[in-house]
């Protein structure tokens, strides 16, 4: 062995100075992250065939609030990859949409 700290994790020196803990990944414990509020939200679980329209239908009266609507495609085929992006310009918009329909 050398001298020196050993790393328990093989990335672990190399985020150690950004706050990074390979070892404390939410994902490994079935925890969300905490991440601050925001007017865009992730849509998951979308068809690969599901168009802009069918989003909105299924937004109902929020339809109206998206400022955008961003489904993610492939390049070569314009298959939808199953996730969008809605942002619905305010912060407040975005919560009361998700309190309505409970998709948190």
């Amino acid at each position: 062995g050398g001298e020196g700290r050993r790393y328990g994790h093989r990335n672990e020196s190399r985020f150690q100075d950004y706050g990074y803990d390979p070892r404390e990944r939410d994902w490994d414990r079935g925890r969300r992250r905490s991440t601050p509020p925001s007017s865009t939200l992730m849509i998951k679980g979308l068809g690969l065939h599901c168009t802009d329209g069918m989003i909105r239908s299924a937004f109902g009266d929020f339809a109206n609030s998206l400022t955008r609507l961003s489904i993610i495609r492939e390049k070569d085929t314009g298959v939808g990859k199953g996730f969008a992006f809605a942002d619905f310009g305010s912060i407040d918009l975005a919560t009361s949409f998700l309190h309505n329909y409970r998709m948190y």
